[in-house]
């Protein structure tokens, strides 16, 4: 056999190797939750229940088989079905697709309706709810609704349903192309590792043009087309890849529109947005592009500015990665002894974290972007003596760090990271304190970076000061005081379930809330003294991080006096984001370090990390069993999560490097790297029938004013448009406007707050109520339309009155616009 033909048959058995390794990670891995609960029901009764005798309450079934809603508490009631239950599958469509959805239960030892008795989930058109251990059921109801006037078609109601298997021909491609990348660049690390640590940042700039000209981004702005379906073109699709999350609305429903309501605006991308709010919003500390001196140290808006929406919203998602891959890099050969392998982890289990994914659009990354660019920038600083430019280049971007990382306005991570900041840039700066400014040029530099810095606090301050004050007075969140203790130890590990959020609702939470960084902070803590002595290069920094790490996770535990939480101003710091977050990114830099001693100094005896994995074993179980994560992961998923991680633990702990990296690698991408969507453009918002409508209505009358009513979701998608919004999501309260409906200030308490506003018109007396923290109602009377300006009105349904003229109506949507007559 020549030499060519044999490779090209090598070629062929590695083409064909990967296409089945394609196709078992479609099959068995995307589908493991189905197969998994098939395996679990296979012995159990499945029937289908949807046309067996049912007892209605406040509904109206019409001739085309949907029910509507007469009252807020209208449910379905099915009886004496007597059969023991796994899983239950409702098929639907509703006229509220985030709406509440509650099913409850009796059984032969509780005969009655309880809240103890049931299961609440988030409508969607196919609802699973599941029992872990089996329940038998005997009578089901069926709360389709939580509001009147709501419209439900009940397609399926299926107990113990088959769960169907997926094949996306697009995700196994991607998945297939994406194991030929990783594959051909772990031969490229290989043979070119040096040269490509040396261009890594030409490398990059490569990648992010490439995204960026393709308008890829990873927003879930999908969502949308579940809420204005019809379309412009059914060919146009934003999600190419993956789902849009609806749990990230303050992506995709807040900050998202936010953006893009700056490029619709008639002024050049505003510091206050008058299509906001009756008196504009102020978008400096909402945290939006804006044309001023503070854009200089938010380098993820550039785009916006620079090439509009859609080139903007991908350069926006794909520099935070970016940075934050590229930081983390440099992060973790400072801190692993320029260990590569520990490196290029390090950085994946940064950027690609659950708790970085799932609050991706938020100010955690930009806060975790500023610090890390902060000490990025003062380490390259001092490790640049002698050459001038280089200097001044890294004293900038120092500056331009700080400077950000303080107008981000975010206090419950500010406080803490600050710190950790601090802890960093004093053992980096102190020891070259003779040598920070070797010239007049860099003493030049380094006066305008500190008036840069002075300038722009002093104008955001300037600009700001009195709607800072605004927030700080409100109700929500504003008047929070912490004083530590008010945390489960337990569920410090709430990562064990991150390889599941993904691919499964969480019932006691959300998935956000409960993400976190992949860490081995038990592991650590057991073994630190043992490897400490193992450090020379950077003693006194690792101390110091973990004895913070050991204060922060104390401030978990216990109550702190309420003169230390607000001298240290650790009032502003809420546990869970100190123990997902902080303790967790913490827990991952010391891992680097802890990492690197692990491979090369093999510091531990074989029995003495048995006897670590024994009690890292007993942590996870008290943390999986013990709290409300076993009954998301049940016992079999438990066990299986428990025994991975003690293998993680147990290779890193053993320095067995190449096994470890690959393993952690693998739940990194199954975990963080399928969160969000890859998705591509703004289609979903810009190419819909109604937003044409709406746009031409703004073309002849740019100056109305517009309300959303019977929805709280279209007010955000009039300010996307750039139509001036009178409800919406407020950052801070709108007295202006609230004080014309509630001159006695009867409500304020309701509104004064940060909250996303839903109008409903009523021919009563004008009224608010308080839905949830963040969410308030308004029963608007009609005739109160004109008193605060209001011109045009979108509907979700129909509403009559002499005052409101129809002038477009969509079916599909079942959206009305009406303009106010006025005489």
């Amino acid at each position: 056999m020549t030499s060519s033909s044999f490779k090209k048959k090598n070629v062929a058995v590695w083409f064909l190797l990967i296409l089945l390794i394609s196709l078992f990670i479609e099959i068995f891995i995307f589908n493991f939750y189905s197969i998994y609960n098939n395996i679990r029901i296979n012995n159990l009764l499945s029937q289908d229940i949807t046309k067996k005798s049912n007892i209605p309450k406040d509904l109206n079934l019409n001739e085309f088989s949907r029910y509507t809603s007469l009252t807020n508490d209208a449910w379905l009631e099915y009886k004496d079905l007597n059969t023991q239950v796994k899983t239950i599958k409702i098929e639907l469509e509703h006229s509220r697709p985030n709406a509440m959805f509650q099913i409850f239960y009796t059984t032969p030892s509780d005969p009655n309706y309880s809240e103890e008795n049931s299961l609440v989930s988030v409508v969607s058109p196919v609802i699973y709810m599941n029992f872990n251990n089996g329940t038998t059921i005997n009578n089901l109801r069926l709360d389709l609704t939580d509001k009147a006037g709501d419209s439900i078609k009940l397609l399926k109601v299926e107990i113990n349903p088959p769960y169907e298997l997926s094949f996306n021909i697009l995700r196994y491609l991607f998945v297939f192309c994406l194991i030929n990348v990783s594959y051909f660049l772990l031969l490229l690390m290989r043979k070119y590792k040096h040269e490509i640590i040396k261009y890594r940042y030409y490398i990059a700039l490569i990648v992010f043009s490439f995204l960026v000209l393709g308008n890829i981004h990873g927003s879930s702005i999908g969502m949308w087309d579940n809420y204005v379906i019809e379309k412009m073109d059914d060919k146009h699709s934003t999600t190419l890849i993956g789902e849009p999350r609806s749990i990230r609305s303050d992506e995709w429903l807040v900050q998202t529109p936010w953006f893009l309501s700056q490029t619709q605006n008639d002024e050049f991308f505003p510091i206050r947005n008058d299509n906001i709010r009756s008196d504009g919003q102020n978008m400096l500390i909402a945290n939006v592009p804006t044309f001023s001196i503070h854009l200089l140290a938010r380098p993820h808006f550039w785009g916006f500015i620079l090439f509009g929406k859609d080139y903007g919203l991908s350069w926006y998602w794909m520099l935070r990665l970016m940075l934050l891959f590229m930081l983390s890099f440099e992060l973790s050969m400072f801190l692993s002894n320029k260990n590569l392998k520990i490196s290029i982890i390090g950085s994946l289990c940064i950027s690609l974290s659950p708790a970085i994914q799932w609050w991706y659009n938020t100010s955690v990354v930009d806060i975790i972007i500023y610090v890390q660019g902060a000490i990025v920038s003062a380490l390259y600083y001092v490790r640049s003596d002698g050459r001038k430019w280089v200097r001044i280049f890294f004293v900038s971007s120092l500056t331009l760090s700080i400077t950000g990382f303080i107008l981000v306005l975010y206090p419950p991570l500010q406080v803490p990271l600050g710190y950790m900041l601090l802890i960093f840039l004093g053992f980096i700066l102190i020891p070259n304190i003779k040598t920070l400014i070797n010239n007049k040029f860099e003493l030049i530099a380094i006066i305008i970076c500190i008036l840069y810095v002075i300038v722009s606090i002093s104008t955001f301050i300037l600009e700001s000061i009195d709607d800072i004050n605004l927030i700080l007075n409100t109700i929500y969140p504003g008047k929070r005081v912490i004083t530590g203790g008010n945390f489960d130890i337990k569920e410090l590990q709430s990562y064990l379930i991150s390889w599941l959020l993904p691919y499964k609702d969480v019932t006691f939470s959300n998935r956000s809330e409960v993400s976190n960084f992949i860490n081995f902070f038990p592991a650590i803590l057991l073994s630190f003294a043992a490897i400490y002595r193992y450090e020379t290069q950077n003693r006194k920094l690792i101390i110091t991080l973990f004895i913070y790490l050991l204060f922060l996770t104390s401030w978990l535990i216990l109550e702190y006096p309420l003169s230390i939480s607000k001298i240290t101003l650790f009032s502003y710091v809420t546990e869970k984001r100190l123990g997902f977050i902080v303790i967790g990114l913490i827990s991952i830099y010391l891992f680097m370090w802890a990492a690197s001693i692990f491979a090369t100094k093999k510091p531990l005896t074989r029995y003495v990390s048995f006897l670590i994995c024994i009690i890292v074993t007993i942590i996870y179980y008290i943390s999986l069993f013990q709290t409300q994560m076993h009954s998301y992961l049940g016992d079999i998923l438990s066990w299986i999560t428990i025994i991975f991680f003690v293998a993680l633990n147990y290779f890193l702990i053993r320095g067995r490097l190449y096994i470890f990296t690959v393993l952690m690698f693998i739940m990194i991408i199954v975990s963080g790297a399928t969160v969000n969507p890859v998705a591509h453009g703004t289609a979903s918002i810009y190419e819909k029938e109604i937003s044409h409508q709406l746009m031409n209505i703004k073309l002849m009358k740019p100056n109305a004013k517009w309300v959303s009513v019977n929805n709280n979701v279209n007010s955000q998608f009039l300010v996307a448009l750039g139509l001036k919004t009178f409800n919406s999501v407020h950052y801070y309260p709108d007295f202006k406007s609230w004080n014309i409906l509630d001159p006695s200030q009867e409500f304020k308490e309701v509104y004064n707050r940060f909250a996303h506003i839903k109008i409903l018109l009523t021919d009563e007396k004008t009224s608010f109520k308080l839905i949830q923290p963040d969410l308030f109602q308004v029963h608007l009377n009609v005739m109160d339309l004109k008193k605060v300006g209001i011109d045009y009105v979108l509907s979700q349904g129909e509403f009559k009155s002499e005052i409101l003229q129809k002038i477009y109506y969509s079916p599909k949507d079942n959206l009305y616009i009406y303009q106010v007559i006025t005489y």
